[in-house]
C-alpha cells in the first residue's frame, strides 16, 4: 500500500473519530462543572506573572467530595511546581495549560467562606508565568476549574 494511501486512510479514520478528550479535562460522565477560569500572561522582556487567584462554587453547590482528581499537570516550558494531584482538594478537578515558562503552585486549597444560610466555598491557588526577555514570547497560565456536583 502506498503512503498517499496509508496517509488518506489515516485521515479518513481520524476524520469519524468524535470525542477525544485532553488527558486533563475530568470524567465526561455529566457530573462536572466549569466552576471558574483563572488566566494570566506577561509580556515579552516583561515581568513574570504571579498570582493568588480565587474563585467561589455556587452558594449552596452539593460537592462530591469522595472524587479525587487522579493526575493534574501542573507544570510546563520547564518550570517547577511543588503540586501534584493530592493537593487539589476533593471534589474538584483542575485543568492546568499555559504558553511559553507555566505553572500553579502553593498555596491551594478550598475555605468556607460562609456557613450561614446556604455553604459558600472558595477555590484558591498560585498561578505563575515567566516570559523570554525580547524579543523572546511572552507567557500565560490558564487553569479551568471544575467541581464534581454530588448525586
Amino acid at each position: 500500500m502506498s503512503k498517499l494511501v496509508k496517509g488518506v486512510m489515516l485521515m479518513a479514520a481520524l476524520a469519524t473519530c468524535t470525542g477525544f478528550a485532553n488527558a486533563q479535562d475530568p470524567p465526561q460522565d455529566g457530573t462536572f462543572v466549569l466552576i471558574c477560569s483563572m488566566h494570566g500572561e506577561a509580556n515579552s522582556g516583561g515581568s513574570a506573572w504571579h498570582k493568588d487567584d480565587s474563585c467561589n462554587l455556587p452558594a449552596g453547590f452539593p460537592i462530591d467530595k469522595s472524587y479525587r482528581q487522579p493526575n493534574l499537570q501542573p507544570v510546563g516550558g520547564g518550570a517547577t511546581s511543588n503540586l501534584t494531584s493530592a493537593d487539589v482538594p476533593p471534589g474538584l478537578h483542575l485543568k492546568v495549560s499555559g504558553n511559553h515558562y507555566w505553572s500553579i503552585v502553593k498555596p491551594i486549597g478550598m475555605v468556607i467562606l460562609d456557613q450561614e444560610g446556604p455553604i459558600v466555598r472558595q477555590f484558591f491557588v498560585h498561578t505563575y508565568c515567566g516570559p523570554a526577555g525580547s524579543p523572546g514570547p511572552g507567557c500565560s497560565v490558564h487553569v479551568d476549574v471544575y467541581a464534581r456536583k454530588k448525586k
